[in-house]
């Protein structure tokens, strides 16, 4: 975004058109891309892993993390003033993420004063969904065996998800796509009135 911020400020200074217009045409564009993008890593992923999930639940859990995770980056490009200071701090948007996002370390070792941070990741979000999805109890690959079945709720269990919250989960991620990119828009906004 920050290569496409001078031709908006030009064309915005000029009236050609508004924040809101070139916001909903930029999100009309990415989304399918977006979609397209994670449709062929999963058909690649999905039969190479052998996952035992939704083929599209679970492809739709990984574009709803890449527009959360899109929506996120382009906030960053458009508070900060060139691309050097983007990819400067990318890691500090997206590092929390995995760590409190609960799957690489436990919610219970991260102290009471910061597991706040865990609901603003939507990492865990999509991760739930997909989890979910793949260990389901009622799942054809978790009913192949007693142990199978034992696994498949000790992982959920583990991870801290319930199998019926799924509607949660994609409405959290919805909001956080949403969210995110209207404090984008603000501030772009706000940029594009004092620059001009």
């Amino acid at each position: 975004f920050p290569f496409e911020r001078p031709m908006f400020l030009r064309e915005y200074s000029t009236g050609t058109y508004s924040v809101v217009a070139y916001f909903i045409s930029k999100s009309v564009v990415e989304l399918p891309m977006a979609f397209a993008q994670v449709l062929l890593q999963y058909i690649i992923a999905y039969f190479l892993i052998d996952l035992q999930g939704t083929f599209f639940w679970l492809c739709y859990a990984a574009w709803l993390l890449g527009l959360c995770a899109a929506s996120q980056a382009l906030l960053l490009g458009c508070v900060v003033p060139d691309v050097k200071s983007v990819t400067e701090l990318g890691p500090l948007l997206y590092v929390p993420q995995l760590l409190f996002a609960g799957f690489f370390i436990p919610v219970d070792y991260i102290p009471v004063w910061l597991r706040w941070a865990q609901y603003l990741c939507s990492l865990r979000y999509a991760l739930s969904m997909a989890i979910a999805d793949e260990f389901n109890p009622t799942s054809k690959s978790c009913n192949t065996s007693p142990a199978a079945r034992v696994n498949c709720e000790t992982v959920l269990q583990l991870n801290d998800i319930e199998e019926d919250n799924w509607w949660i989960y994609m409405l959290l991620l919805i909001v956080i796509f949403v969210v995110f990119r209207m404090m984008a828009a603000v501030v772009l906004a706000k940029k594009a009135s004092k620059f001009f």
